[in-house]
């Protein structure tokens, strides 16, 4: 009791099983919340072939203790009996888990879909997230700005030609 308020767990343990007080060792190991301790208790019960402890061991340190060396142990020592309802806790619990990731990720794969279908109505009607309304019918001019449409270099000057012999129109460079 003293090792237990002065958290020293695996003393108080070690005291308590060497009393002979089991219910005191479980509770003990429970309130360490050191996995290994709790499996170490575990190892005990099952080599001093105390099953009832094994199953109280295995309610209360539920949160401590590992499925596969709970399997293992039960299946190597002939106590699935004891140990199944904590599997079949650690089962529902595993399945919540993977219900709850599925419905995630489905949610996100919708979410998905349902912004790609937005972007797709909002290109096909005209508006642009980006530059808010665009006009549906207007055409596109890749490079705009690098010389089009007489404002640019060329135009009706034309370089290094004469007075209007230029190539004019599109951004052209004019004659040489």
């Amino acid at each position: 009791m003293l090792y237990k308020r002065a958290k020293k767990w695996s003393k108080s343990v070690e005291l308590s099983k060497k009393d002979k007080v089991w219910d005191e060792a479980i509770e003990t190991a429970s309130e360490s919340s050191d996995p290994p301790l709790a499996e170490e208790l575990l190892n005990f019960f099952v080599d001093q072939k105390l099953n009832s402890c094994f199953a109280a061991t295995l309610f209360t340190c539920y949160a401590l203790l590992r499925p596969d060396v709970v399997m293992e142990l039960a299946w190597r020592n002939g106590l699935n009996d004891f140990a199944m309802p904590f599997m079949i806790q650690t089962m529902r619990e595993m399945s919540s888990k993977l219900d709850g990731l599925v419905a995630k990720e489905r949610a996100a794969e919708e979410a998905a879909v349902a912004e790609k279908k937005m972007a797709e109505e909002a290109l096909a009607s005209g508006y642009s997230a980006d530059y808010g309304q665009a006009d549906p019918n207007s055409m596109v001019v890749y490079g705009g700005g690098m010389g089009g449409g007489g404002m640019g270099m060329g135009g009706g000057m034309g370089m290094g030609g004469g007075m209007g012999m230029g190539g004019g129109g599109y951004g052209g460079y004019g004659g040489y």
